[in-house]
């Protein structure tokens, strides 16, 4: 028996040919986090799958105490991320990179959900505090008038390592932890203790 682990979202299904997977027998497992809750919880499943149950609570425990370290934001910033320039996608109301916002101290100021396709006229009308952008996205972005003048010239807009935020596993802590130092140093908030 084949067991094939991934994380994607419902939309890349057809990329990965997950019916010529079942077709030729193989038992698959689509991991579909919404939120940091769910990363927890696909842990804990993959760590049952795997038979690897130690370990994940290792991993789950020791992600619960880099969540207890961040900084409290008492004056959660409006931020808006970019995930795409051409054509300009965001990050919707109900994505996991929407929760990671929240967890680290911001507010997603996107009223929409999945990935919507917006407008830099749009951006510019919602004026979040701060564009959170991919950082391979920054020669591009450059390259953006509107949004250049709006944000960027203002010192709003934050590049960040997709890799780190983009990614609904625990590596998702380093971009969290990114963002709350962000907001920490850059908001006017206190430690909470």
């Amino acid at each position: 028996m084949h067991v094939l682990i991934s994380q994607i979202p419902k939309f890349t299904y057809e990329r990965y040919n997950i019916k010529a997977l079942k077709a030729l027998g193989i038992n698959l497992f689509v991991f579909e986090p919404n939120n940091i809750g769910d990363i927890v919880r696909d842990a804990e499943k993959f760590g049952i799958i795997t038979n690897r149950i130690a370990q994940s609570k290792k991993a789950i425990h020791t992600f619960y105490q880099d969540l207890n370290k961040l900084h409290c934001i008492k004056q959660k910033p409006t931020v808006a991320f970019v995930v795409w320039l051409s054509p300009i996608i965001v990050a919707g109301d109900d994505t996991f990179i929407s929760n990671a916002i929240t967890v680290a101290g911001g507010r997603n100021i996107i009223g929409r959900d999945g990935w919507p396709q917006v407008t830099s006229e749009y951006l510019i009308n919602k004026n979040p505090q701060y564009l959170i952008v991919n950082s391979r996205l920054k020669k591009l972005f450059l390259k953006q008038d509107k949004l250049l003048d709006y944000f960027y010239k203002k010192n709003r807009v934050v590049f960040i390592d997709s890799s780190l935020i983009e990614r609904p596993s625990f590596s998702i802590i380093k971009g969290i932890n990114i963002l709350n130092n962000y907001f920490y140093e850059n908001c006017n908030n206190c430690r909470c203790r």
